[in-house]
């Protein structure tokens, strides 16, 4: 029995060895758990730094993006402006046309000159020859002739006759000035007075002075001031 006993003893003692080992994987596991903790924290930290990074250059992609198109954008619209600025140009002149010669039943068509000399200036349309052309104040700037080119005021056919008061006289162009000649030596006419063509009565313009005599002593004859736009690119045309 004692022998027994200390056999069962002795297995007993041999058995004990077996936690030991479990201790020692329980340690060499729980080493590898808090490795591969360390591990996740330390990519988490990297991951997190490069994070904020990685939403500014998208956010910056994203931005670059949309500024892109909002320029192609503004570009088409400015183009698209550019391409109207003519018309509302005209409009806007037609609009202030109308209120300065506030009469009804006539029909005034813009046009635009395509080129430009000393004794005249062409229409960029072929318009009614003998057409009364005036500027977008409403002012009388010349006669249309064929193949729509303008003979200006005073100056070939836009020599017309012209009124001021109820005498008559005609419109002269004499060294670049627009002059009213051939007025009557009865004519009272003071500075500041309206000259108008006698058909139509389109504003030729103001006298800059009383009418004096002529060279020839016979007429009386006054410088015009007021008058039409010659360096205009735009003017209206009768119908």
């Amino acid at each position: 029995m004692r022998h027994t006993r200390r056999k069962e003893r002795d297995g007993l003692d041999l058995a004990r060895p077996a936690p030991r080992r479990r201790h020692k994987t329980l340690r060499q596991l729980c080493a590898l758990l808090l490795g591969l903790a360390g591990l996740a924290l330390l990519s988490m930290a990297v991951w997190g730094e490069a994070l904020p990074r990685r939403l500014d250059d998208a956010l910056a992609q994203h931005y670059a993006a949309q500024m892109s198109v909002m320029q192609r954008e503004l570009f088409a619209l400015r183009r698209r402006l550019a391409e109207h600025e003519p018309d509302a140009e005209e409009n806007a002149a037609l609009r202030n046309f109308l209120q300065s010669r506030q009469t009804d039943g006539e029909r005034w068509d813009p046009v635009w000159t395509a080129a430009r000399w000393p004794g005249g200036f062409l229409l960029a349309q072929p318009v009614q020859a003998g057409a009364a052309v005036l500027d977008r104040s409403g002012r009388f700037a010349g006669i249309a002739g064929e193949h729509g080119t303008v003979s200006p005021a005073g100056s070939g056919a836009g020599a017309v006759p012209a009124l001021v008061g109820q005498a008559l006289g005609t419109l002269t162009r004499q060294n670049g000035v627009l002059w009213v000649t051939g007025l009557p030596c009865s004519c009272k006419a003071a500075a500041g007075e309206l000259a108008v063509t006698a058909q139509g009565q389109y504003w030729a313009g103001q006298l800059a002075a009383a009418p004096q005599p002529d060279p020839g002593g016979l007429t009386l004859r006054a410088p015009l001031e007021d008058t039409a736009d010659e360096t205009d690119c735009l003017y209206f045309i009768g119908g």
